[in-house]
């Protein structure tokens, strides 16, 4: 892929984005948004960062629920070892909603909020 096909896969890429963000306020607009404008960025945000991840990551990500999930569990479900998911785990973690706890015998179980 030539310097030309990059720049046009990222302007493509980044007018997908921009038109999603567009239409999501709209959305919100309509349902009667009253928050403020840092809680509607946060939100655009994170639901931008989750439409990015990468395809494993995603996989890993819609299998969570409020519900507390250890890594192995969610091993299990997707088909992957559980240290591959536990990586994984760890840089989904630093880009969205998603919550790491330690239940009694020291294992971590993950879920998401919002």
């Amino acid at each position: 892929m030539n310097i030309i096909d990059k720049n046009k896969a990222k302007r493509l890429t980044e007018k997908i984005i921009f038109d999603s963000i567009i239409g999501l306020c709209e959305e919100i607009e309509k349902s009667g948004y009253r928050g403020s404008g840092s809680n509607l960025a946060r939100t655009i945000a994170t639901i931008v960062t989750e439409g990015l991840l990468p395809k494993q990551q995603k996989e890993i990500y819609d299998l969570l629920t409020s519900t507390p999930t250890s890594t192995i569990e969610i091993a299990k479900k997707c088909g992957l070892s559980s240290k591959l998911v536990s990586a994984q785990l760890k840089q989904i973690s630093d880009h969205t909603h998603l919550i790491a706890s330690n239940n009694n015998s020291g294992k971590k179980l993950w879920f998401r909020i919002g």
